[in-house]
């Protein structure tokens, strides 16, 4: 399961000035992964990851954003997926905060 919509659905996201937010660009967000434990390390994860990126590209947005924590300590905390699979799969760090960065993947 991912959680992936566009960015002004996801009220804390929005109300976070570090975040931040461009009012001309049109930004999907992607907030967390839910992988079975039993189903995890077989890439399921990138697969959604992927899709939600085709799909946000073909609906014209300029960019997908996801926060992923920077030393998640365990699995719960890593909901937001891995970092490693962001910097893999074309995202670039936008923001370091204390906890999270910002990946951004840029479409146009």
């Amino acid at each position: 399961w991912i959680n992936a919509s566009v960015k002004e659905n996801y009220i804390q996201i929005m109300d976070n000035k570090e975040i931040g937010y461009d009012k001309n660009k049109k930004v999907g967000a992607i907030v967390c992964f839910v992988i079975d434990h039993k189903h995890r390390g077989k890439g399921i994860a990138r697969a959604l990851l992927k899709a939600a990126c085709e799909d946000f590209e073909k609906s014209g947005y300029d960019c997908v954003e996801a926060y992923p924590r920077k030393s998640p300590k365990n699995a719960a905390e890593n909901y937001h997926g891995p970092l490693k699979m962001y910097l893999d799969n074309g995202f670039e760090i936008s923001k370091e905060l204390d906890d999270i960065c910002v990946v951004s993947k840029y479409f146009k």
